[in-house]
């Protein structure tokens, strides 16, 4: 099918594909026209419908020949995280303590805070194996050049530094080690105080470097 190919083309198979991205590739077709293109490709199983303005082309099984679902984890970056080398958001929380290595208990809820949320804090509907999905609002606006501070900040700001082994301190040393000590101060300048005061007494008690 035309559609098809041409998103195949633009954005290959087992990729997230928005919508709006339908819509630009085709700026001289008509919206109803290019839905009613879009819902035939999904009748004959050529595109794949994800969620609410979420399709793919599927990839083909290696082992049997059939077509294999999306990851969710990459919906989930795409539409929160990061996209064509934009960054907007990032994993907190125990997902974050989980990925640093800085935790090792499995969450079921996924925590993200990303730009593309505009409430404090919003519950929207699980998927991909998790129990709930919250989305947060940032600070600061989250960019390829702060969200290392950022992560260091939040993993901060959620671990308790007594309940972390040798491993696991070391961990969260490394994150924040591997930021400028300038730019994290800034960011930091952001948060509530009793964050501010989490870290100096990391920083008093020798978990972190000043």
């Amino acid at each position: 099918m035309f559609i098809v190919d041409m998103l195949e083309e633009k954005y290959g198979r087992g990729i997230p594909i928005f919508t709006r991205e339908i819509l630009d590739t085709f700026p001289g077709t008509g919206r109803s026209q290019l839905y009613e293109m879009i819902r035939l490709a999904v009748m004959c199983n050529a595109l794949k419908q994800f969620d609410r303005g979420v399709y793919y082309i599927p990839e083909r099984g290696v082992l049997f020949d059939e077509d294999v679902p999306i990851n969710p984890e990459l919906v989930i970056k795409k539409k929160y995280l990061e996209d064509n080398g934009e960054v907007f958001g990032f994993k907190s929380g125990l997902n974050l303590q989980n990925i640093a290595h800085v935790s090792n208990q499995m969450p079921f809820t996924l925590e993200i805070i990303t730009n593309k949320e505009t409430n404090n804090m919003r519950h929207i509907r699980p998927f991909g194996g998790y129990r709930d999905i919250v989305l947060k609002r940032p600070r600061l606006l989250v960019t390829k050049d702060n969200v290392s501070a950022l992560e260091a900040i939040n993993l901060i700001e959620t671990s308790c530094f007594e309940a972390l082994n040798d491993f696991e301190l070391s961990s969260l040393r490394k994150k924040y080690d591997n930021v400028d000590r300038k730019l994290f101060l800034d960011c930091l300048s952001a948060y509530p105080k009793k964050t501010m005061q989490k870290y100096l007494e990391g920083v008093s008690n020798g978990y972190l470097l000043a």
